[in-house]
């Protein structure tokens, strides 16, 4: 068992609709509880890893002034395979949560994941990273009551489909001293909301990312990049006023930082940068000289005009990360970051601030504990909603052999919104199984 090690899975965010580029990117995210663990990976060979997890939830919602109570279980499978051979590497993920509600209630939904990625070194220099990954959600809404989310008057889980091509090269080896990435990304994303008609929310996004990483010593790297992500909806929001609405925009991020490997006691990384967030379309009429946007009709009559009712807005982007090995057997780790989303139906886009601290013990060569606290900010800009977001986790697990490893965990999730429809407790306590096998040369 590898102190510290994290649940991890290539981003699961649906494949293409229409396949615009041949632009793939290969991405990791922290899993929550319901992701596979890979097990140890051979220079040469066949890895592969099933894990299963079962889940009850408590769901309490907070409506106004009641508060309802809907049970959840949940079952997560999910399974890994990954080919070495060589400069090649070759990942297949699959996976899909089923959730049911309890308390008289018929709801169901199920969420169905896959992803491919492909990795290989075309010279001692030069690195290709393939990814493709496609992801559906399906409900069954009943009477009863559903899950709370955090967006204004969203009673349940929406039906979606996100899909995603993705592309990464560096240049230059892990050990030299200048190595340059380029990553390219295009996701969709296709929902069917219940509270917006239009389809108002379905975007896509276009994302490029140029870093330089120079090698200062022996365990250090000072780290320059630069993002751009552009989001294009294909729908306007019709306004009481007859004019039209898009939110299509352009952010911008520009950071600086540095790494230090953890090889001793100690490591992390620091970033800090400008998040540059623009929208295009200003104050405009028809008759006016509007930006040309494709796949939109802009000879309609219905409408006086186009608008964006959002502010451009300039944030601060920072991502630390700190590791400090206590003893041989205990870890602690804290990390902080921002980030931005798109926002649903409230606010122009959502900016995210998260602090993390994580302890990992080994109390035998085999048990190992693991608890999270996670605070959260979730601003929706060009509102007055603010949401506060809390989350413990608690989690044990067994290493049983080399290729079993079982453990229980609770997970509580607290969000405090001035929007009390949206504002929920739920405790969440899984047990969990994975098998994992390898065989190499």
């Amino acid at each position: 068992m590898r102190l510290g090690e994290r649940d991890c899975l290539p981003t699961a965010r649906r494949l293409l609709s229409v396949i615009r580029s041949g632009l793939f990117v290969l991405a990791c995210v922290p899993a929550s509880g319901q992701s596979q663990e890979a097990g140890s990976e051979n220079d040469n060979g066949l890895n592969f890893s099933v894990r299963n997890e079962i889940s009850y939830d408590d769901n309490i919602l907070n409506i106004r002034d009641g508060v309802l109570s809907s049970r959840i279980w949940e079952i997560a499978p999910d399974a890994n395979f990954t080919l070495t051979r060589g400069r090649k590497k070759l990942d297949v993920n699959a996976g899909f949560i089923h959730r049911n509600y309890l308390d008289s209630s018929v709801d169901t939904y199920t969420s169905r994941r896959t992803a491919v990625s492909y990795e290989q070194w075309m010279s001692e220099v030069f690195r290709v990273r393939l990814d493709s990954s496609l992801e559906n959600l399906y409900e069954q809404r009943g009477n009863g009551v559903n899950e709370g989310q955090n967006a204004l008057s969203l009673s349940g889980p929406t039906p979606l489909d996100i899909s995603q091509l993705a592309m990464g090269l560096q240049l230059g080896r892990e050990q030299a001293k200048m190595r340059f990435n380029a990553d390219f990304l295009q996701r969709d994303t296709d929902r069917q909301s219940p509270i917006i008609t239009n389809d108002s929310t379905d975007n896509s996004e276009t994302m490029a990312v140029l870093a330089a990483k120079y090698r200062l010593g022996r365990r250090t790297d000072l780290v320059a990049e630069k993002r751009i992500r552009d989001f294009h909806y294909p729908n306007f929001t019709l306004n009481p006023d007859g004019s039209l609405s898009s939110r299509d925009s352009r952010e911008e991020i520009v950071i600086v930082g540095m790494d230090v490997a953890a090889t001793g006691a100690s490591g992390g990384k620091v970033r800090i940068g400008k998040i540059d967030r623009k929208f295009s379309w200003k104050s405009a009429y028809w008759g006016d000289e509007v930006p040309v946007t494709p796949g939109i009709d802009q000879t309609s009559t219905a409408a006086q005009g186009v608008i964006t009712p959002f502010e451009d807005s300039q944030d601060l982007f920072w991502e630390v990360v700190a590791i400090w090995d206590i003893k041989s057997y205990s870890r602690l780790e804290l990390t902080t970051q921002s980030s931005t989303r798109e926002a649903l139906a409230v606010g122009s886009y959502i900016r995210s601030r998260d602090v993390t601290l994580r302890w990992t013990h080994l109390w035998s060569e085999r048990l190992q504990s693991i608890i999270d606290f996670t605070f959260g900010e979730d601003v929706y800009k060009g509102t007055e909603r603010i949401d506060d977001r809390t989350v413990y986790n608690l989690r044990l697990e067994y290493e049983f052999d080399d290729w079993l490893r079982m453990g229980l965990g609770f997970r509580h999730q607290n969000i405090d919104s001035p929007f009390s429809i949206v504002g929920y407790d739920k405790d969440i306590y899984y047990i969990f199984a994975t098998y994992s096998k390898g065989y190499g040369d």
